[in-house]
C-alpha cells in the first residue's frame, strides 16, 4: 500500500493533540492527552518536557491503533508546539536541566527592568523586530543565567517543546524560524540567522541556541527504531521541523496573504496581522510566518483566554462536567456569539493599530 497518511501533533499548553488524515484532508483519527502546568510562584509557569514527550507518544499511538493503519501507511509526521518560552535546557548529554519555563511564566521583570535601563533597546527591535517583555523567551533564559548559576553551569542547549520531542524521536536537534523569532532578542528577523551581535550584548551565548534553523515544513530528521517502535510505526518516516502552534492554526483557517488578520483561540488568545514589511512597534510580538518567503506575523494577546474559560468550568459548574463537552456543545453555537458586540482591543490598542 502507497504511504498516503500523515500524522500531525500540536504540543498545547494544557493538551496534546494528534491528528491523522490522509492525502486529501479526510480525518482518519484522532486522540488528546490532558495535563497541567506548573505554577510554583505566583505568576510561575513551567511544564517539564518528558510530559509532552509522554503525550506525544501517547495519543500518536492511539492515533494510530484507531485508524487501524500500519506505520507503512504514513508518508510523515509534523509536531508544532506552544511557544516555549526558555526553551528546554539540555545539558552535555542531552538530559534536561529543568522544567521549561513556557509564554506565559512572567517572572523575568526584573530582567526587563534592567534591560529597559542598560541596553540598546532601539538597536534590538532593529535586528530583531521585537522589544523587551517577560514573554519573550531571550529574557527567560537570562533569568536562569542570574537566578539558577549552578543549573546555568550545567546547560549546552536551549531546544523548543516540539523540537525537543522531535530529537528524542528523531537523534536531530534543530529549530525553525518561527520558534526562533519568537525566541526574540538575539534572532536577525532579516537575515533569518542568529545575530551574533545581540547575543554579545545581551550575553546569551550562541551556541547555546540550535545551529540548524529550517523552515516548519523542512525535514528535521526520520524515526528511529526505538521512537518507531513506541510509537506503533516503522523507523525511517521523515519528521518535519514543524513550528509555533498558533502558526499553523493561522494557515490552517485559510490566513496566508499579506494584509489579511486572524484569531487564535486556545488556552490564550492572539490576534494579528500577516505582513511583509518590518514590524512598526515593539510593544507587539513579530516572528517568521510559516510559508516563508519574508513573511510575517505581527500580534498582540491575552494570556487567559481559553485557561480562564476551563477556570470557570471548574470553580463554579454545579457537578464536574469533562471540559470535552463543554467545548462539543460551544462548538454547536454559530460564529459571532450570536450577535454579540466584542471589540477587539489588545494592550490597549485597537486591532486596527497593528497596521498593514
Amino acid at each position: 500500500m502507497s504511504r498516503t497518511y500523515l500524522i500531525g501533533t500540536d504540543i498545547g499548553t494544557s493538551s496534546t493533540k494528534t491528528v491523522i488524515t490522509d492525502s486529501m484532508g479526510n480525518v482518519a483519527a484522532a486522540a488528546t492527552e490532558y495535563y497541567g502546568v506548573l505554577e510554583p510562584y505566583p505568576a510561575w509557569a513551567e511544564q517539564h518536557p518528558d510530559v509532552w514527550l509522554a503525550a506525544v507518544r501517547n495519543t500518536i499511538r492511539r492515533a494510530v491503533d484507531d485508524a487501524g493503519i500500519g506505520g507503512q501507511d504514513v508518508a510523515s509526521i509534523c509536531i508544532s508546539g506552544l511557544y516555549g518560552g526558555s526553551g528546554v535546557p539540555l545539558d552535555q548529554d542531552m538530559e534536561v536541566v529543568r522544567p521549561c519555563i513556557i509564554w506565559m511564566d512572567r517572572r523575568s521583570s526584573d530582567i526587563c527592568e534592567g534591560l529597559l535601563r542598560e541596553a540598546d533597546t532601539t538597536r534590538l527591535f532593529e535586528v530583531t523586530g521585537n522589544g523587551v517583555d517577560s514573554y519573550f523567551g531571550y529574557t527567560k533564559i537570562l533569568w536562569i543565567k542570574k537566578h539558577e548559576t549552578e543549573l546555568w553551569k550545567r546547560i549546552r542547549l536551549f531546544i523548543p517543546p516540539n523540537q525537543y520531542v522531535i530529537y528524542r524521536l528523531t537523534g536531530q536537534a534543530v529549530i525553525d524560524h518561527t520558534a526562533a523569532g519568537n525566541l526574540a532578542g538575539i534572532y536577525d528577523l532579516e537575515r533569518g540567522t542568529w545575530s551574533g551581535e545581540m547575543c554579545r550584548m545581551l550575553g546569551i551565548p550562541e551556541e547555546l541556541m540550535p545551529q540548524k534553523i529550517l523552515q516548519p515544513y523542512e525535514v528535521a530528521g526520520v524515526l528511529t527504531e526505538e521512537a518507531a517502535g513506541e510509537l506503533g510505526l516503522t523507523a525511517g518516516i521523515p519528521v518535519c521541523a514543524g513550528c509555533v502552534d498558533c502558526l499553523s492554526s493561522t494557515l490552517a483557517s485559510g490566513t496566508a496573504v499579506p494584509g489579511q488578520h486572524v484569531a487564535v483561540l486556545a488556552t490564550s488568545l492572539n490576534w494579528g496581522l500577516l505582513h511583509t514589511d518590518r514590524p512598526r512597534d515593539p510593544k507587539y510580538i513579530t516572528m517568521p510566518f510559516v510559508t516563508g518567503g519574508g513573511v510575517r506575523y505581527t500580534y498582540g494577546g491575552m494570556s487567559t483566554a481559553g485557561a480562564l474559560t476551563r477556570w470557570f468550568s471548574e470553580q463554579f459548574l454545579p457537578e464536574k462536567i469533562p471540559f470535552s463537552v463543554l467545548e462539543e456543545q460551544a462548538g454547536k453555537i454559530r460564529a459571532g456569539s450570536e450577535g454579540a458586540d466584542c471589540p477587539a482591543v489588545f494592550y490597549g490598542r485597537a486591532v486596527s493599530d497593528l497596521g498593514s
